[in-house]
């Protein structure tokens, strides 16, 4: 799996860089070969009003085909990142387990033909 992390208006770069990578490698474990590249996005919304809320994007091109987008705010960067991957992993083995039920499906109506 291959990491982008990115951050604009945000503070403790390495810090959090080595926070998110953390969190995604111990969250995803088994579910890590079904992605190919992973793109983190921090940023501060709304700096010019002072409300504070953070955003984190992450999105993903799978394999073998397929993308999983999830974007998560909050007013602290810690929890939006945490509530972030936490969404990530569901959708991820969702999308698995779908992909799984369809090769079922397919399979057992070749050998109900045949």
């Amino acid at each position: 799996m291959d990491f982008d992390v990115r951050m604009h208006q945000v503070d403790l770069v390495n810090a959090l860089r080595a926070y998110v990578e953390r969190r995604l490698r111990f969250k995803l474990g088994r579910h890590a070969g079904h992605v190919r590249t992973l793109k983190c996005r921090l940023t501060e919304q709304d700096s010019i009003t002072g409300s504070g809320a953070k955003l984190c994007l992450l999105a993903a091109k799978l394999v073998p085909s397929g993308e999983v987008i999830v974007v998560e705010t909050n007013r602290d960067l810690y929890t939006a990142v945490s509530h972030a991957i936490e969404r990530f992993k569901t959708a991820l083995q969702r999308k698995i387990e779908r992909e799984r039920s369809r090769r079922r499906s397919r399979e057992s109506l070749r050998h109900a033909i045949s």
